[in-house]
């Protein structure tokens, strides 16, 4: 199918640098723009079979640690080699010292840790991406960088997170966020700042800086308001499902309730706060565990919502879990999916 990444041939099997060489071309190699994330997790493949390291271990040392990244997960294929293309947990500080790396030209406090030549080549036009729609996804792409409007580029990855380079305005932004229409921001960014930025430092301003730092005080997940209903512990055995889901348990008093789903990773349990959040960390079916903090309400006596906010990441999940005598059943919905299908309705018995 034209236009394919391959990567959607690769995931469906253990060994994905075999898929990678037996999915099928759209086109000769160079003659047009398809985004391919398979051949970025080749290129992770490549470094780990050449220098028997894991692309971890590789940038530690020579990127990762001069910018001064935590210890970060990366999500890995069924071999545990490091997807390369996505699935890298960096903060937004993390982010915005990247891209002040790149617009230094690779060097960062006197050093150079990516050579000069090659990031001038990397953030270039390298290949025509006109046939896209949105217009900062079609003004060229470099090596793993997109071209911007306004003669900037960025490292982008899914959902709206962001390194983006102004060289002409000798500034940078760091964007994490949660979204669909990734273009969205960008504009706001054309429309807003770009046109607020001058060639020499503007003036002080101490009561928009006030104004602005009240406003991020203000920021807050969102919170579920209810009172809650003490219930006792209630366990389900859940019907077969796609998701290995096995038993569901459920207890609630008036401050808090507790939702325990047993699937591929053994039991699970998130707390939720009526009115409030309360914190947890879950897999679920993610690859690493997540920190959420959710809240909870009943909507009516059999129906109760919780929505929990997995903070370092883009997601949101909504769980809506409806009692009806000796059944239960568990919608689950993400706000945002990548690579994996919404849940299954998932349905049980009181065990």
């Amino acid at each position: 199918m034209p236009g394919r990444c391959a990567l959607e041939y690769m995931t469906s099997d253990d060994d994905w640098a075999a898929a990678f060489f037996q999915s099928p071309l759209a086109y000769r190699p160079g003659e047009r723009f398809v985004y391919n994330s398979g051949a970025t997790y080749m290129l992770s493949a490549l470094l780990r079979r050449i220098t028997g390291r894991s692309l971890t271990a590789y940038l530690r040392p020579r990127l990762l640690e001069p910018l001064g990244f935590g210890e970060r997960h990366w999500e890995t294929c069924p071999k545990g080699i490091e997807v390369g293309g996505w699935g890298f947990y960096a903060t937004t500080e993390e982010l915005a010292r990247f891209a002040q790396m790149l617009l230094q030209g690779g060097n960062w406090r006197g050093r150079q840790l990516v050579p000069a030549d090659y990031l001038k080549m990397a953030t270039s036009f390298q290949i025509d991406n006109s046939m896209n729609d949105q217009p900062d996804w079609r003004v060229g792409y470099g090596f793993q960088f997109w071209r911007c409007r306004h003669n900037a580029f960025r490292g982008d990855g899914a959902f709206g997170q962001y390194a983006l380079v102004m060289p002409e305005q000798d500034a940078v932004l760091a964007i994490t966020s949660g979204l669909r229409n990734m273009q969205q921001v960008l504009d706001l960014v054309w429309k807003h700042l770009l046109p607020a930025m001058s060639p020499a430092p503007l003036p002080a301003d101490p009561a928009a800086a006030g104004r602005l730092a009240e406003r991020i005080a203000r920021l807050t997940l969102p919170v579920l308001g209810t009172t809650g209903r003490a219930l006792p512990r209630q366990s389900y055995r859940l019907n077969a499902n796609e998701g290995g889901f096995t038993r569901l348990e459920f207890e609630s008093g008036p401050d808090s309730c507790r939702l325990t789903l047993a699937g591929p990773n053994g039991p699970e349990t998130i707390l939720a706060g009526f009115g409030h959040r309360e914190e947890s960390v879950v897999k679920f079916d993610s690859q690493f565990p997540h920190s959420v903090a959710a809240s909870a309400e009943f909507t009516d006596d059999r129906t109760l919502t919780i929505l929990a906010s997995s903070y370092n990441t883009p997601y949101q999940i909504r769980l809506v879990c409806r009692f009806d005598g000796e059944h239960v059943a568990l919608e689950h919905r993400a706000n945002l999916t990548f690579l994996v299908d919404q849940w299954p309705i998932l349905t049980g018995c009181r065990a």
